[in-house]
């Protein structure tokens, strides 16, 4: 089965999904994680964000391990925040 990252299918659209779309990855991805449930592969997809989600071309979903979001996971404050200091 051939997988494509899905931050890669949202820049080549250089769009955001419909709400449709999006509801369709969160289903996909609840039906995973039903079926693949590990508290430590939660914390692994948590810490990964949207680079987690693979895609199939038939639209099945897979979520993996993936580098850590430079981003964040979008849950509490960024990792890297910039000081501002004046002079």
């Amino acid at each position: 089965m051939e997988l494509l990252p899905f931050v890669d299918i949202l820049k080549v659209f250089n769009n955001p999904i419909n709400e449709e779309q999006a509801w369709a990855v969160c289903y996909q991805c609840a039906h995973f994680l039903q079926r693949n449930s590990s508290q430590e592969f939660y914390q692994d997809v948590y810490e990964s964000g949207i680079h987690s989600i693979w895609l199939s071309r038939h639209g099945d979903v897979l979520l993996r391990k993936g580098p850590p979001d430079p981003n964040g996971s979008g849950k509490g404050p960024p990792h890297h925040s910039k000081s501002i200091c004046c002079a």
